[in-house]
């Protein structure tokens, strides 16, 4: 990459394909699909089954958690900060660069391995939730 990227342009790209980026980080039975420019997610951080709490307001590009009194929120960066790269900001820079394709390398395998491991546990979680949820039906 010959030219350097500001924080603010990774933001705002990062915002314009919000979808695409909670795509990439929440596993497809961990999230609604999109309606009204809102997806409904179960939160990536906890174990809480709650699908009333957690939106990504897509076209903005704005996460909240109204799960609890400070009611966390933030842009696309910080999404990709705390529910991607356990609150490193560096990490997420970089993993934003990759996801964008703007290092002309390849997303880095150890933090797509890190990735698709947290969404694999989300999914189990999920699985024994419901197969718990089915004995009392």
């Amino acid at each position: 990459m010959s030219e350097r990227v500001t924080i603010e342009e990774v933001c705002a790209r990062l915002n314009a394909r919000a979808s695409d980026v909670v795509a990439r980080i929440i596993p497809s039975n961990g999230r609604r699909p999109e309606r009204g420019g809102k997806i409904w997610a179960l939160n990536p951080k906890r174990t809480d089954p709650s699908w009333n709490s957690f939106v990504i307001y897509v076209r903005n590009g704005v996460w909240c958690d109204y799960s609890n009194a400070a009611h966390d929120k933030g842009d696309m960066f910080k999404f990709v900060a705390q529910f991607a790269c356990n609150g490193d900001k560096k990490r997420a820079f970089k993993w934003a660069l990759d996801f964008l394709g703007l290092t002309g390398q390849p997303p880095d395998p150890a933090e797509t391995q890190k990735i698709a491991e947290n969404r694999a546990r989300l999914e189990a979680e999920e699985a024994a939730r419901l197969a718990g949820k089915r004995k009392f039906c």
